[in-house]
């Protein structure tokens, strides 16, 4: 070896032409790996390592030529390396160097290598330093602010950690885990925008204590690896705490799969709040929760017709979720039709999943059509004539709008009389389409503005389409912060103290509440049907957040006759309750079981075989009282519980802090 190094020392040509081979064969390699992967780290740090090289090999024989390494041995060795180093950091005496590479050639390389060394590695630092201080924003402040983990980085999780933000304020610090060189760089561009964070590790490996407020949301697009990374998050944590007070914590898992709810009942989760966030359950809900069925209904009419136009699950789900949203009593009427292209299928598969949605209490129609031929037209001439709520939602929102607006054109030929009936709400997923769905008109806006016409006037021609299921409004801190699993929190505590006789505390409420998918589901319906209840009574949701300059003495006194009202009318909405009840459990897949079933079962829920015997009549139930005398007196006190569920009265019921605002609606109710 050292007598290598004494012979390179005594021979500059030999040097340049090793060190310019070495810098060639270092550079091409760094090109094609750019090029490859699409990215500049790796390959910028590669080429520093082939520059370092560089300079070692030529370093020694010009060092030779100044006397700075004596016989050209071990001295040049350790010589060459210090100058190296010095390359970088721009501390080298370039004066002497220069003078000797006296060559021509040798003295172009020299000066190209002292000009590429410390930018290049200056730009390796500056990607070190990225990831490095990442990490340690992390760690610093964790512990004293709310942190969002995000298992990948796409454009849905950006679009929800941008919401985050905007509500939550800089006070947050929202983290983008498992990038790596495959990440898109525009949008690693985005999240260095928004001063987010990139961290390479998992989301399993930055658990930190359970005392700091975090959450993780699993959104990768494979909801394969949303459901196994749930899972490893969870044995991770555990396995790290143990058992312990995991209040601070939320797991929101997006996955639509059928496995998903039984995957989460099966696992031990020590408490850990996991959230399954189901998009076509979410905007079925939303939807029917801030567009009830009920607006249509005006000059006494008492029959909701629903028309469900397209195929998929999102139509299955908002067609199950309008059934039990419709249980509105014997007074009133709810009928549902849906037209898709495959309707016989539909319809087949349905009997099998919801056998007891056809056994002759419920309205519902399937007609085949072809929503972009005649056949449409005819199918509506002859089922639909008197429909007044329509959802449009087939797979493509281009589609969608495209009938949506024949449909409003269908109507209006109908009657002229009504222009705004039926309510039309047209599935649009792209953001900025669904954003101008609503300003729909046929006359030119500037033509309108020109003649002073508001837009939403008849004298506009505005089509009057609601526009729903946008991707930024279901990518937003909405998702977890919605008015509707407030109330639905409220609720599960509401029967947790009737079962446990008032003794349940909130803390263990807020456990509870995420322990079974099932419950969560029964919960949001329950909450979600609340306000049909009012409307029932005359009332609506004005609001669900206290508005200033409301005056408290009205808010009180308005509750204060809700309350009366719900006590006059206990026993007729608690039979709606319970019907509503059995349209949600039967769409969720259950079957009514026998008092012989159940005897023979031991119990009135048989889960395996989703057979429940309070699937019946309200009297009927006492039948059944042998397992729980207490079936009726259940409902009958969560419908008194309402005004402390929406905190209209102040109770201890009001665990979530939910402030709704009513108003008296004369023209709503029996």
């Amino acid at each position: 070896m050292v007598h290598m190094v004494q012979k390179m020392a005594l021979d500059t040509s030999f040097c340049f032409w090793v060190s310019f081979f070495v810098f060639c064969i270092f550079l091409l390699f760094s090109i094609a790996t750019a090029i490859h992967r699409l990215d500049i780290v790796k390959p910028l740090r590669v080429f520093g390592i082939g520059l370092a090289v560089c300079d070692f090999i030529i370093l020694i024989p010009i060092l030779h030529a100044i006397g700075e390494c004596g016989d050209g041995g071990v001295a040049s060795v350790s010589s060459a390396i210090m100058n190296m180093a010095q390359l970088v950091t721009l501390n080298v005496g370039y004066d002497a160097l220069i003078k000797a590479a006296d060559e021509a050639h040798v003295l172009v390389f020299f000066t190209i290598l002292c000009v590429l060394t410390p930018a290049v590695w200056g730009g390796v630092v500056l990607t070190l330093f990225e990831n490095l201080s990442s990490y340690l924003a992390y760690q610093i402040f964790s512990p004293f602010i709310p942190v969002y983990f995000f298992s990948e980085l796409n454009e849905n999780a950006l679009m929800l950690a941008q919401s985050i933000k905007n509500q939550k304020g800089r006070k947050t610090l929202c983290i983008f885990c498992g990038i790596s060189e495959n990440t898109s760089p525009e949008l690693k561009e985005e999240v260095k925008n928004n001063s987010f964070l990139l961290l390479k590790q998992s989301e399993a490996s930055c658990i930190k204590n359970p005392k700091n407020q975090q959450t993780y949301f699993e959104i990768s697009e494979n909801q394969n690896e949303n459901l196994t990374h749930t899972c490893t998050l969870i044995h991770a944590c555990t396995k790290a705490y143990g058992d312990c007070d995991y209040s601070n914590m939320r797991i929101y898992l997006f996955s639509e799969q059928e496995e998903a709810p039984l995957l989460l009942n099966s696992i031990d989760k020590k408490g850990i709040p996991v959230i399954l966030v189901d998009r076509d359950r979410f905007v079925a809900h939303d939807l029917l929760f801030t567009h009830p069925l009920y607006e249509v209904l005006s000059d006494g009419s008492k029959t909701i017709s629903v028309l469900i136009v397209g195929d998929g699950r999102l139509a299955n789900e908002i067609l199950k979720t309008s059934v039990w949203c419709g249980q509105l009593g014997k007074n009133y009427h709810l009928k549902i039709n849906a037209i898709t292209k495959n309707a016989s299928h539909s319809e087949k598969v349905m009997r099998l999943e919801y056998p007891e949605f056809f056994n002759g209490e419920y309205d519902i129609s399937f007609f085949e059509a072809d929503i972009t031929t005649c056949d449409f037209e005819a199918c509506l001439d002859e089922h639909c004539a008197d429909v007044n709520y329509i959802c449009v939602c087939s797979e493509s929102d281009e589609t969608n709008s495209h009938v949506a607006l024949y449909l409003r054109a269908y109507y209006f030929r109908k009657n002229t009389d009504s222009f705004k009936k039926p309510f039309i709400a047209v599935c649009v997923r792209d953001s900025s389409k669904n954003a101008i769905i609503p300003e729909f008109t046929a006359v030119p806006r500037e033509k309108l503005l020109s003649k002073k016409i508001q837009s939403d006037s008849d004298a506009a021609l505005n089509y009057n389409l609601f526009a729903f299921d946008s991707d930024r409004l279901f990518y937003s801190s909405y998702l977890i912060d919605s008015p509707l699993e407030r109330i639905a929190l409220n609720v599960h505590f509401g029967y947790e103290l009737s079962f446990s006789e008032g003794t349940a505390s909130s803390s263990l409420a807020r456990k509870t509440y995420y322990a079974n998918e099932t419950g969560i589901r029964s919960n949001r319906a329950n909450a979600l049907h609340i306000r049909y209840k009012l409307f029932l009574l005359g009332y609506d949701l004005k609001a669900l957040s206290f508005v200033k300059g409301a005056q408290e003495s009205e808010r009180d006194e308005l509750a204060q006759k809700l309350q009366a009202d719900i006590e006059t009318n206990v026993l007729m909405l608690s039979l709606i309750e319970h019907d509503r009840w059995n349209a949600f459990m039967r769409s969720e897949g259950w079957r009514s079981a026998s008092l012989e079933q159940a005897k023979k079962a031991g119990t009135h829920k048989i889960t395996r075989a989703k057979m429940h015997a309070c699937l019946c009549t309200w009297d009927e139930l006492d039948s059944f009282a042998e397992f729980d005398p207490k079936f009726k007196e259940y409902d009958e006190i969560m419908i008194k519980n309402i005004p402390y569920l929406l905190g209209l009265i102040p109770h201890k019921l009001n665990i979530s802090g939910v402030n709704a605002v009513l108003e008296k609606r004369s023209n709503y109710g029996n």
